[in-house]
């Protein structure tokens, strides 16, 4: 769910949103030859059958500035990632990929696959990031033979360091880094720096066999010039260029010669800001590896005198504790950080380092009375201002929240939370006021309420009643607040001396009222008129950002993006600590106008607690005898007046012993201040000012060689004798121009948009879909046949869907073919032919190979174009376009990549400015919030002329639509790959050996929307000697129809998909040559790569169906064609909890408009929507008539998450009904009843023990109706809704959380919508016939088939009489006939059937599935007795079952593989893991991070376990109503047990540090194994662990917060210190937490007020003394395992048992949501 940001230039982008769907236990993987999303100008290149593949279970964490670049025609992948380098090395080539073979016989299905290992392995080499240098290496020369070669021992990195020096507050960071290439041929080594974002990079050079090489600062297009001369010189040459939003990213390569070195040099200079008291020094070093040389030096220089340093690093163990030297004394502090080689190592065998987090320096300086602090040197002078002891000034605050409808869920929630921990932390001096908007306004009060204890109460009370709801009507809002401050400062209701501020909270675009975002701002100004400060904060990622920087700014003040996660609501109250307490208004500085020039800015709104102001300026003469500076604000009780005379500082006399190593700091300082303050002049300054400081501020940026985003810096390198290098640059802007291009024609204002979408071949994008008419269109897409000369991959589309559910009509158009079906009937045509179709609700006209006019009735037309390619081009092919000609029919509720731009779109156009290219001129568009940077440009449109199209012309916008398009491009793919089970297993192969695996599975097809399935993924990701996929099909009752289809197939491909079918055979095979398979001719990258998928179906008589018998084993195939349908009644029942909120609750609406439009006339439905309460549309089920549908419709379209969840009652509630209308003959007897409920969560109101649930629904059922359970999302509990829905009848499916989620809904209603027969019975003579599969079915839906299977009890078939009675719409339906055995040698003479007597297997198949299912449902004894008959025939057939797993041993190694099947995908599928990771060794190093929770009521405690790496932080607790906070920060042991690293990396951690922070009571504790520190009221304590005195006793700390909670801190001295393996830790015990408020949460607090659960089940785990059970709990059915937990309260050193229920999996199903929701980004800070 994370966003990943990457910056012009780089090759990969996830755009704000996007989701990321990871296979189960896979991380990430990026397919051969895949396209992935630019910025303009940006390219991903995966060249030549390379991949880059991120094992199971490892994280992929792309930042800004990063790219990932795979090496054309070299064995091996090198990315940078999080400023890490991945070296993929491939050391063995797959020989052969032998037939991927499927044998079909009546649906039964045997595949077999081979294939041979692909061996690789990963290399990372890393020095520092954030303030640290990245050395990434590749091989440079491309011979095949040399690929295997260790690039680890080649390059050694000698040396990193990091000194910075800081004076006065003025820091200068110089960043080394040394590498030595020790191989015999030359290599590409990368340089890769994170530097914080307010700093200037002021020098750049490079050191390369004793030669320097030094960047020049130019001007940003002549930077770009000169780069681009140097590189067409065939130079090496690296541009430095700012960008990024949190971090800056600098980045630059070199080729260096064999056993050649380089130094690179990095000097960067920033201002610290002082916050919270305190200025931060922030060193972010992960090497991921050893390195020879590694320091951090910090030096201090304050002539003020230093108050305070404190230094800490998350990998600070007790061991390289000491290494951290820390020099103070009165003006001056030395801190350094040097381990050697060996003191870096995690343990003395190893690699791997131990440094790996952030390294922060935190210091104040001195602080006097009066003036501040002055410091004049060498002619300038700098002012830092931020006297001490300030009473506050009072505050008049209006909260403006927004309560749209994109706020709702945990966005609501947790600003409810912050808002609630604001207003009781707000001073009782204070004033405010309450506005809530959504598309209207409204006040809690008209007047700001003094902050009464009274009045906060009211308005936390207020607060805790808001809910999301409509639109987003900023500027109405932002009008109110400032009415009301005008208004009530008017009427003299607030105090004189007070500071009147508004903080706008809002996460959207205004899409209400004034939507216009310049108008907006101009509007707020206006009204503001400089009497008042505006903050803003902008939450999440869709938020216009921009717009409320520049809106805040305007208005004196600042805005903050609040990031959605598990910490929101402690972002927004520390945003309100920041500038809650403001001590000065209005502050004014001056100086002698007679000796100062050139001042920076010297008047401030605000002077806030903590912070600090800083003035600098150049003398006009260096006499300082009148230097007379002055202060006047506006304080607290009376104005604030001082003044003083300024002298020179003497830096020789403070500091004798130390040359200032950066010149004239103050100069350099002033040159800083005044260049920021000249660009945002020139962003947000007025109109005819911009200009003149974009000028200065260049001209400063060049005079003080500064890289700021008016200026670059290139290092070039000449040409040497050997010839020129091949140029690799850093965060170089390229403009891309691909396929698929969107374009919006705008006819009203004769002008329109354009697109460009990339994504990866196969991807499937929707275009349109109108939910109240069931239409959607999607497109798949195709790339060339093979990659171009310049490495880009153009995608097109080449496969069109389009359906309309009401009209029944389905269209598929390919670039070979078309084909209609509707009402069961099929028309296939052929581009190479004239068509013209008129039918019943759908026209076709087809003009050869050129276009296809589709139009349907009363809803939408359209025109498809074919793009002919010449055949024998060398990379394109046929492509297809789509053109929407008339829309204005569909609905409002309209959306998709196109579809959401049927009924227009409003925009603005300004500020035109010449562009990259001459006649394409760039401007300034707002549009939907945005504020967008667009290009003036054509599209073809090839409507007339379908060769050379007509040029239109539009403006461009950039990044897959971003900002134009709702959400991103990516909300509209498509989702896939939900049906599929990965199989992993690996072994170990000996030298210049081979390996071949066979995987060998069986299963029954099943038949959905009438067509059998086969499906195979294919994605080699590198050439294949021998490629082969073979599929036998033999059905007796005939082949009816055979499609093959592959989103990889180009035209060259095609034909070598060779289909063969006879009437009751048909062939399929694909086999590509090597060289068939390339992507171009000199490539080694494989053109396959997708799903390879064939349907069919068989010839069906009415009647009977078919019967084979085959060796004493029968099989009955049930679907008779052309029944009519069978009406039905149905109670919709939808779940409208507040989980639901957001994008579930519109798809939900979004699918029920469709689903209701696309009922029957004679079918009954009703609608019930639940939260904790039950709510019905009517109390009677209602005739679908258009009257009452329409009527229906309009109720769905209002339906509104809220509140908790109440399945029990909802579900009774809809068998009540239908039983009562049953009763009273409300509804016709030939009906069949069906409930469908749809939900996303667990029963927390009512009933909510899961079992009672079922039971109560299975009871008032009876057997007498179907319910089918939909679940919603991942967090529901799928295992309950299933059980429920099999034990009634139905079924169950997951509704994956994805952009097509609402054709996910609609597509399982379509599935069971329509029923044909109802009580289906099967009947056999029953002296014939034993061991009989299932052979009572609740119903028949049209398209799908009935199975049953069973074994003779003889061979004499005479008189097998068979019989089936069912159900039908008019009457009943009854048919009988005799079956005889199937003679298949006639049938297939040719062929000996290949996999046994499959209709002996089939039944097996089908027995072992019903026993598994009746183990699950049935009663106890059922069960076991369903289990253990199930347990039996796998063994016997031989199937990998959930009871059984295959092993296959080794001989030479005595080591075995586990194979096991893994349930709630479509079985059977299978995957493996290394039995021999259960070493007893290993399953000792358990993380220590456990958790656990006593329930003294119950006699009985839960524990789990957290896992994660050393130095993340979690959240314990947190109380938003009193601002009560716990988060602790995990650290591992010095090294691991055993000499060797364990294979799974696995490292042990525990609590190092805990920071708990009291907001109420102004009280913040930090907790380490060192020492305590308490500080409260300015005043700070700091205890030590051996003073008994203070401390309760030497190895615990007992804390009680006044009115809040009691808590306990265990210190646990493991051992002697200098052991190598333990170190300290800390233990947290909570003593008594009654009196926090209902929402305490986190990972412990959300259990400080109990949690309901059940368990049942018990039976035998692993350890025979740990027994396993069932623990029903949450609405979740966990496994979990009776334990021990040490408690330590009383014996810190032994602990005492406590017997626990053990939860595993990090306590999921236990904790609400996962573990990682709770992780901090600091101690005391958020994210």
């Amino acid at each position: 769910g994370q966003a990943s940001e990457l910056e012009a230039g780089q090759a990969s982008e996830l755009e704000p949103g996007q989701a990321s769907e990871l296979e189960a236990g896979q991380a990430s993987e990026l397919e051969a030859g895949q396209a992935s999303e630019l910025e303009p100008g940006q390219a991903s290149e995966l060249e030549a059958g390379q991949a880059s593949e991120l094992e199971a279970g490892q994280a992929s964490e792309l930042e800004a500035g990063q790219a990932s670049k795979l090496e054309a025609d070299q064995g091996l992948v090198h990315t940078l990632w999080s400023t890490e380098v991945c070296l993929f090395i491939l050391l063995g080539r797959v020989m052969s990929a032998q037939p991927t073979q499927s044998v079909l016989g009546g649906r039964w299905v045997m595949s077999a696959v081979q294939g041979v290992l692909l061996l690789g392995f990963l290399l990372h080499l890393w020095p520092p990031g954030s303030v640290q240098g990245a050395l990434v290496v590749s091989r440079y020369d491309g011979a095949a033979e040399k690929r295997s070669v260790d690039i680890a021992k080649t390059v050694e990195v000698h040396s990193v360091t990091v000194h910075s020096t800081v004076a006065s507050r003025f820091a200068h960071t110089v960043l080394t880094s040394r590498a030595l290439n020790k191989a015999n041929t030359s290599q590409e080594i990368f340089f890769d720096v994170e530097l914080p974002k307010t700093a200037f990079i002021t020098n750049f050079s490079m050191e390369i066999d004793g030669r320097e090489y030094v960047g020049v600062v130019n001007e940003k297009e002549k930077a770009k010039k000169q780069y681009e001369k140097a590189v067409s010189s065939g130079q090496t040459a690296g541009l430095v260029k700012a960008s990024g939003r949190k971090m800056e990213k600098f980045s630059v390569s070199v080729n260096i010669a064999a056993q050649s070195s380089v130094t690179f040099i990095l000097t960067y200079e920033e201002l610290l800001q002082r916050k919270f008291g305190q200025y931060e020094i922030q060193t972010r070093v992960n090497p991921k590896q050893l390195v020879q040389k590694f320091q951090i030096v910090v030096d201090i220089y304050e002539p003020q005198g230093i108050a305070s340093v404190d230094t800490y690093a998350s990998f600070l163990s007790n061991e390289l504790l000491p290494l951290v030297e820390k020099t103070v004394t009165d003006k001056k502090a030395h801190i350094s950080f040097s381990p050697t080689l060996d003191q870096q190592r995690k343990c003395p065998q190893c690699d791997g380092s131990l440094i790996d987090g952030d390294f922060i320096i935190k210091y104040d300086v001195r602080r006097a009375p009066g003036l501040g602090d002055i410091q004049v040197v060498n002619g300038y002078f700098v002012h830092f201002f931020a006297p001490p002891d300030l009473p506050g000034v009072p505050k008049n605050v209006v909260f403006v929240i927004d309560r749209s409808g994109s706020m709702s869920g945990t966005k609501m929630r947790q600003t409810r939370e912050g808002l609630q921990a604001i207003l009781a932390d707000i001073h009782p001096e204070d004033y405010f006021g309450i506005i809530t908007f959504d598309s209207d306004v409204e006040t809690w009060k008209e007047s700001l309420a003094k902050a009464t204890k009274e009045n906060v109460a009211l308005a936390i009370q207020y607060v805790k009643r808001i809910t999301d709801r409509y639109s987003t009507n900023i500027n109405d809002a932002m009008m109110k607040a400032i009415e009301m401050l005008n208004t009530d400062r008017r009427l003299k209701k607030l105090p004189e001396r007070s500071v009147d501020m508004i903080i706008l909270l809002t996460d959207g675009m205004p899409n209400h009222g004034i939507s216009s975002i310049p108008l907006i701002q101009d509007n707020v100004r206006t009204a503001i008129g400089g009497n008042m400060s505006l903050f803003c904060l902008g939450f999440g990622d869709d938020v216009d950002y921009g717009f409320l920087d520049v809106m805040a700014k305007q208005n004196k003040g600042l805005a903050r993006r609040i990031y959605e996660a598990s910490d929101a609501t402690l972002q927004l109250q520390g945003f309100y600590n920041e500038v809650a307490s403001p001590l000065l208004s209005e502050v004014d500085l001056r100086y002698p106008d007679n000796a100062v020039e050139s001042l920076t800015m010297h008047h401030f709104s605000q002077l806030f607690n903590g912070s600090e102001i800083v003035v600098a300026g150049r003398l006009s003469d260096n006499n300082m005898d009148n230097f007379l500076v002055e202060v006047f604000a506006n304080g607290g009780e009376q104005e604030y007046q001082v003044q003083g005379q300024a002298g020179v500082t003497d830096w020789d006399v403070i500091y004798p012993e130390k040359e200032y190593i950066f010149g004239d700091f103050t100069e350099r300082m002033w040159a800083y201040l005044t260049i920021q303050q000249l660009l945002e002049t020139s962003k947000n300054g007025p109109r005819e000012e911009r200009s003149n400081a974009s000028a200065k501020a260049l001209e400063m940026s060049l005079k003080y060689s500064f890289v700021t985003p008016l200026t670059s810096m290139v290092v070039t390198k000449p040409e040497t004798p050997e010839g020129p290098s091949e140029p690799l640059i850093a965060d170089k802007l390229t403009e891309v121009d691909g396929d698929p291009h969107f374009m919006i024609e705008l006819p009203e204002r004769g002008d329109a948009l354009c697109f460009n979408i990339n994504d990866s071949p196969g991807t499937i994008f929707n275009l349109v879909r109108d939910p109240a008419s069931g239409l959607f269109v999607n497109g798949q897409t195709i790339g060339d046949k093979m990659v171009a000369p310049d490495g880009k991959v153009n995608t097109y589309f080449g496969r069109l869907a389009v359906v309309h559910q009401t009209l029944g009509v389905r269209l598929q158009v390919t670039t070979e073919d078309i084909t209609l079906s509707q009402d069961s009937g099929r028309v296939k045509l052929l581009w190479s032919e004239e068509a013209s179709l008129k039918g019943r609700s759908v026209d076709l006209l087809l003009a050869k190979d050129r276009s296809l006019t589709v139009t349907l009735r009363d809803s939408v037309k359209f025109v498809i174009l074919l793009h002919k390619v010449w055949k024998m081009h060398p990379y394109h092919q046929d492509y297809l376009g789509f053109y929407t000609v008339d829309s204005h029919l569909l609905s409002p509720a309209v959306h998709g990549l196109l579809g959401q731009f049927y009924h227009g779109v409003e925009f603005e156009v300004g500020h035109l400015r010449p562009g990259e290219v001459p006649e394409k001129p760039d401007a300034t568009m707002y549009v939907k919030g945005h504020q967008l940077n667009v290009t003036r440009g054509w599209q073809r449109d090839f409507r007339k002329d379908v060769k050379n199209g007509e040029n239109v012309p539009c403006w461009f916008v950039h990044s897959n639509g971003t900002g134009l398009v709702d959400g991103s491009a990516s909300d509209y793919i498509v989702a896939s790959g939900r049906k599929m089970e990965k199989f992993s297993v690996s072994v170990n192969i000996a030298a210049q050996s081979n390996v071949t695996f066979i995987l060998t599975y069986e299963e029954l097809l099943k038949r959905k929307f009438g067509q059998y399935e086969i499906q195979t993924r294919v994605n080699p990701k590198q050439l294949v000697q021998k490629f082969q996929i073979v599929v036998d099909i033999y059905e007796p009752q005939g082949i009816a129809s055979v499609d093959t289809y592959a989103s990889f197939l180009s035209n060259e491909l095609l034909p070598l998909v060779e289909k063969t079918v006879t009437d009751k055979k048909a062939h399929i095979s694909f086999s590509p040559t090597l060289d068939q398979q390339r992507k171009c001719p000199q490539c080694d990258g494989s053109l396959i790569d997708g799903d390879f998928i064939i349907k069919y179906d068989v010839r069906r008589a009415p009647g009977l169906g078919d019967i084979q018998v085959v060796n004493g084993y029968f099989v009955h195939f049930f679907a008779p064609p052309d029944l009519p349908r069978v009406p039905k009644n149905v109670v919709f029942v939808i779940d409208r909890s507040g989980s639901m909120s957001g994008t579930k609750m519109r798809q939900t609406r979004e699918a029920m408009q469709a689903i209701l439009q696309d009922l029957h006339d004679g079918d009954h439905f009703g609608l019930i929507q639940f939260d904790e309460q039950i709510v019905q549309w009517k109390n009677s089920l209602m005739k679908a008539t258009r009257e009452n549908v329409t009527a229906a419709l309009r109720y769905v379209t209002k339906i509104r998450d809220r509140g908790s969840t109440n399945i029990n009652d909802a579900v009774l509630r809809a068998v009540d009904m239908l039983r009562t209308d049953r009763t009273g003959a409300v509804l016709p007897q030939s009906r069949v009843d069906m409930i469908i409920l749809l939900t996303d969560g667990m029963p927390n109101a009512g009933v909510s023990s899961l079992p009672q649930i079922q039971e109560n629904v299975r009871t008032a059922i009876g057997g007498n109706m179907s319910l089918f359970c939909l679940g919603f999302g991942n967090n529901v509990d799928y295992g309950f809704l299933d059980v429920m829905a099999k034990q009634n009848k139905g079924l169950a499916r997951r509704i994956y959380e994805a952009s097509d989620a609402t054709l996910q809904l609609q597509g399982f209603f379509e599935e069971v919508g329509t029923p044909l027969l109802s009580e289906v019975d099967l009947r056999y003579p029953g002296n014939a016939v034993e061991s009989l599969t299932t052979h009572h079915f609740s119903q028949l839906f049209n398209g799908s088939e009935i199975v049953v299977a069973g074994r003779l009890s003889h061979n004499h078939m005479d008189n097998f009489l068979v019989e089936v009675q069912a159900h039908g719409h008019e009457e009943e339906f009854q048919v009988e006939g005799l079956a005889g055995p199937a003679a298949r040698e006639p049938v297939y003479p040719d062929q000996e059937y290949v996999f046994g007597d499959f209709s002996e297997r089939l039944w097996a198949y089908l027995t072992l599935q019903q026993l598994l299912a009746a183990s699950e449902l049935g009663s106890p004894d059922e069960r076991s007795d369903a289990s253990a008959k199930a347990l039996e025939m796998s063994l016997k057939y031989s199937f990998v079952t959930p009871l059984t797993s295959m092993r296959r041993g080794s001989m030479q190694r005595g080591k075995f593989m586990d194979v096991h099947l893994f349930t709630e995908a479509p079985w059977p599928c299978v995957l493996a893991s290394n039995a021999a990771t259960s070493d007893p060794l290993l399953a000792a190093l358990r993380p220590d991070i456990r958790a656990s929770q006593m329930l003294p009521e119950r006699g009985d405690a839960l524990c789990f376990d957290i896992n994660d790496s050393p130095g993340t932080i979690f959240n314990l607790v947190r109380d938003p109503a009193s601002g009560f906070l716990v988060n602790g920060e995990i650290i591992a042991k010095k090294q691991k047990l055993q000499k060797q690293p364990a294979p799974d990396g696995k490292v042990n951690t525990y609590f190092g540090r805990l920071g708990v922070v009291h907001q109420t009571l102004g009280v913040r504790l930090q907790v380490t194994t060192e020492d305590v520190t308490l500080s409260q009221d300015g005043q700070q304590v700091k205890l030590l662990w051996s003073d008994k005195a203070s401390l309760q006793a030497p190895s615990s700390l007992t804390v009680t917060l006044r009115d809040s909670i009691k808590f306990r801190v265990v210190r646990h001295t493991k051992v002697w210190r200098r052991r190598h393996v333990q170190q300290d830790y800390l233990g947290f015990y909570t003593l008594e937490s009654h009196r926090l408020s209902p929402e305490v949460h986190g990972l412990l607090g959300q259990f400080y007020h109990g949690v309901e659960f059940e368990v049942g089940d018990l039976r035998p785990g692993e350890v025979p003394e740990k027994p396993d059970a069932t623990m029903y709990v949450k609405g979740h059915q966990l496994n979990v395992t009776r334990g021990w937990q040490r408690d330590f309260r009383k014996d810190v050193k032994n602990g005492e048992n406590v017997p626990c229920w053990f939860v595993h999996g990090n306590g999921t199903g236990l904790v609400d949501g996962s573990a990682s929701d709770y992780i901090v980004s600091g101690l005391f800070k958020t994210l």
